[in-house]
């Protein structure tokens, strides 16, 4: 039997609305770590994100077979209308 019937089997649905209930309740309170575990696993967390200012060419450059190559991946104005939206 796994954890996911086994918690089934024996935690029932009521009791399981009293334990969400009371983590709301501490979240409402301030409780911090009730606040992440709610918002975690209401939103997911969330994705890094960064911030960049653009001024030219930005280039990736790695090394493949024993050569160093160069892509090109600086945003074209079409990218950074589909990005704002």
């Amino acid at each position: 039997m796994g954890l996911k019937r086994l918690l089934d089997d024996c935690w029932t649905h009521d009791q399981r609305r009293e334990c969400i209930t009371t983590l709301a309740t501490m979240a409402s309170g301030g409780d911090i770590e009730a606040i992440k575990l709610l918002m975690a696993y209401t939103f997911g967390k969330p994705k890094e994100s960064v911030q960049m200012e653009q001024t030219g060419v930005l280039e990736v450059r790695y090394v493949s077979d024993w050569r160093e190559n160069v892509i090109d991946i600086t945003p074209t104005e079409k990218d950074e209308a589909t990005w704002a939206n």
